[in-house]
């Protein structure tokens, strides 16, 4: 309790009437004033926490864009030498397959 005989509950505020016992439920007002804190800290924490998460996508995603394969497909094609596995498609399994 506080100098001036407030009180904290649920984080707000409360003040005990002088001289009166103090009482363990508080008052609608209260209740409501806490409620809709929570409701804004609940909204607030979700909202961080998908801001959170949509940067990290994008993150990956900025990272993964940053991989460019052509280069390499384009080398690998290149040394690939005349009539490599030609002998493959002449197969009679591959022709049955195909």
């Amino acid at each position: 309790m506080h100098v001036d005989g407030t009180i904290m509950r649920w984080g707000l505020p409360y003040r005990t009437k002088q001289g009166a016992a103090m009482s363990t439920a508080a008052p609608d007002t209260t209740i409501h004033q806490s409620l809709r804190h929570v409701h804004v800290v609940t909204q607030g924490t979700h909202q961080t926490m998908v801001d959170q998460k949509l940067k990290e996508g994008n993150e990956i995603l900025m990272w993964l864009d940053g991989l460019s394969c052509a280069w390499k497909q384009d080398e690998t094609i290149s040394l690939r030498q005349p009539d490599t596995c030609e002998w493959l498609f002449d197969t009679t399994q591959y022709k049955k397959e195909g």
